[in-house]
């Protein structure tokens, strides 16, 4: 359906080692701090793992590491790791990623790190430096048949790289709309785009969204008609393209489509005895992971890219709970626990000052930060919106400048719900209560929800694990966060979430079988809320339809059909 273009690249940098190093970094800001469109700012949450190799802009006084001659314009190459959890990583307890604990060691790992609680609002953050309440991506994420997706008037982190002379490209996944070809990555900064529109692929067959036997309705979502396993295929083309930049500088969003489920082998797959359960394969996936983001580094290098390049790395909300690992942290993807929203990050390269490598940088940080961020390192402006640029602070320039994350603020079933942290402490308002769950079960347990909703408050940085409510012991608290819950969402845009109507999906459908059985667009842009299932009349018996059809992972339809059953 879609191709990749060539794209060009940048080269002959002028570049200085400087022996100036910056101050250690200092402790976290008490006091709180405005800026953005939501004030404080915003930290919110998110689908799977990320990473960011961007080229740093600096002055010569505020380097330690190499420099860019002022008149140069880096390269940023943004990769994104989709449902890497909190112990799948360089910190985790039980897997080895030797390629992902180098680059930790030669950079600054950001420990509280926040993103949405799904891949669609957290990408949509991440590209636009907006909040998913600023969106309109608080509620829900894009299916095959959805019609909405990132407004189109809003600009993206890859517009703004490209009218600044950049050659943008995507290689790997989307998910931020692909019913209009208004919403397509082509229309939305990107030169050229390769891998899937949708929200997961199976890694072989490329079938979107399906489990590895797809029985019905087997729809590709892929931009060739390759049957390479997905990681290793969207690995090529980021070295393709890296291989080709001669003369442009490059933005480069390398979104990987691993760890998200299917959990299938991959090619040569390196197996550790030690583990057990799910964990055994999640591992082998893991490891093949890290040996591809090895390989992408390794071509930077090979390209002489890599002086000159600042690289970070995250993930795009927590593990799946019948995923990866989120430990010791509570909960998993689709909720607002830690284990959902608080995921790894780091940032690394040799533009990083020498006397921060290695080091933890503590400040809160959101997912709408990395576009100031990223754009401050490379030397561009921001403009208006709700992330925070932290990029001297992580150097250690300056105090972090946030205190504050809304983590999460819509409406539920049960009412108003939300997660917000402020400094050391969390509330959780109106939620059900999610375990720490077995990283090694081939299920995940379903029972809590059935509990009721309730409202809880934490001291996570001596909690982590979210173990001791300390709601009881400090109304105030409760009641201070809570109001301020309710005043971002009585200033929220207006969810576009649109559940399709049973006439949509089969519109959808039979619009995918005229293009070969293959994902694309098939609908104009609309404000028409018509084709929408908001009373959701029909939104159990098509999820039925879908799982008894082999069309959703086994694991995503017991949960949906456990959760459409406690109300």
């Amino acid at each position: 359906m879609r191709a990749a273009s060539p794209t060009f690249g940048y080269g002959d940098l002028d570049l200085v080692e400087l022996d100036e190093q910056t101050p250690l970094q200092p402790a976290r800001s008490q006091g709180r701090s405005s800026g953005g469109r939501l004030l404080p700012p915003l930290v919110a949450a998110g689908c799977a793992c990320l990473m960011i190799a961007a080229v740093a802009y600096q002055r010569p006084q505020n380097a330690g590491g190499t420099t860019l001659r002022a008149s140069k314009k880096p390269h940023v190459v943004l990769t994104v790791l989709d449902d890497a959890g909190y112990d799948d990583l360089w910190s985790s307890s039980d897997l080895a990623a030797p390629h992902l604990s180098a680059l930790r060691d030669e950079g600054v790992e950001l420990t509280s790190h926040y993103v949405a609680s799904e891949c669609t609002p957290t990408r949509g953050a991440l590209l636009t430096g907006l909040h998913p309440t600023s969106l309109g991506l608080q509620r829900g994420v894009i299916s095959q048949t959805s019609r909405w997706g990132l407004d189109p008037s809003v600009k993206t982190l890859a517009d703004v790289f490209r009218s600044n002379g950049y050659t943008t490209a995507l290689a790997g996944k989307w998910h931020l709309g692909h019913s209009s070809t208004e919403y397509l990555p082509e229309r939305r900064g990107f030169d050229s785009a390769y891998g899937f529109l949708g929200g997961f692929v199976d890694p072989y067959s490329h079938y979107a969204e399906a489990p590895p036997v797809c029985e019905s309705d087997c729809v590709v979502d892929w931009s060739s008609q390759s049957k390479t396993y997905a990681a290793d295929a969207v690995a090529h083309e980021a070295k393709r393209l890296i291989s080709s930049t001669s003369e442009k500088p490059l933005f480069l969003y390398y979104a990987l489509p691993t760890p998200h489920e299917p959990l299938l082998e991959p090619p040569s797959a390196q197996y550790d005895d030690r583990l057990q359960g799910r964990r055994r394969i999640f591992g082998a996936i893991a490891s093949h992971q890290d040996a591809k983001i090895g390989s992408v580094v390794k071509s930077l290098k090979d390209n002489a890219l890599w002086p000159s390049t600042l690289f970070v790395v995250l993930a795009d909300n927590g593990a799946a709970a019948a995923g990866g690992s989120n430990y010791p942290l509570r909960g998993a993807k689709g909720g607002v626990w830690e284990g959902g929203v608080r995921t790894r990050a780091l940032v690394t390269g040799p533009l990083i000052p020498k006397n921060v490598r290695g080091s933890s940088y503590e400040g809160l940080f959101h997912a709408a930060d990395w576009m100031p961020t990223i754009l401050s390192a490379a030397g561009l402006s921001y403009g208006d919106g709700d992330g925070v640029d932290q990029w001297a602070a992580i150097k250690g320039l300056t105090t972090p400048p946030r205190d504050e994350v809304i983590i999460h603020v819509d409406t539920s079933s049960s009412g108003m719900t939300g997660a917000i942290r402020r400094g050391r402490w969390k509330l959780l308002l109106n939620v059900k209560r999610e375990p720490v769950y077995d990283r090694t079960s081939e299920s995940a347990p379903l029972d809590w929800l059935a509990d009721a909703a309730a409202t809880y408050l934490y001291d996570v940085e001596a909690d982590p694990s979210e173990a001791v409510d300390l709601s009881a012991a400090n109304p105030d608290i409760v009641d201070e966060l809570s109001k301020r819950l309710v005043d971002v969402h009585a200033h929220a845009a207006e969810p576009l979430y649109c559940a399709p109507t049973r006439d949509e999906d089969e519109k959808a459908r039979s619009a995918f079988r005229a293009n070969g059985n293959r994902l694309g667009p098939w609908a104009p842009l609309s404000t028409d809320r018509s084709h929408c299932d908001d009373d959701g009349i029909e939104r159990e018996a098509l999820l039925a339809e879908a799982c008894a059809s082999g069309r959703m992972l086994a694991s995503s339809c017991a949960r949906a059909l456990a959760a459409a059953a406690a109300g």
